[in-house]
């Protein structure tokens, strides 16, 4: 007897299923990893400094308030 899993596929993954197209979702985890490595590539070179925002920032820049929600979508 076959398990969900096995009966509905999951998200195609290049290791999963190789020779088929990337998905959208892979294409954009695969551009959020080359943007990570990119940032630590500059902080190791000295190119790039991430520092805490001081009062005078914090004040100028107040946090976004969160985005509601969208519910009954289905």
């Amino acid at each position: 007897m076959r398990t969900r899993a096995q009966t509905i596929p999951g998200p195609s993954t290049p290791e999963r299923y190789p020779g088929r197209m990337a998905t959208q979702a892979d294409r954009a985890a695969e551009r959020r990893v080359a943007k990570l490595e990119d940032v630590e590539r500059q902080l190791k070179e000295g190119s790039l400094t991430i520092r805490k925002m001081t009062a005078e920032e914090r004040k100028r820049f107040p946090p976004r308030p969160a985005k509601p929600r969208k519910t009954g979508r289905r």
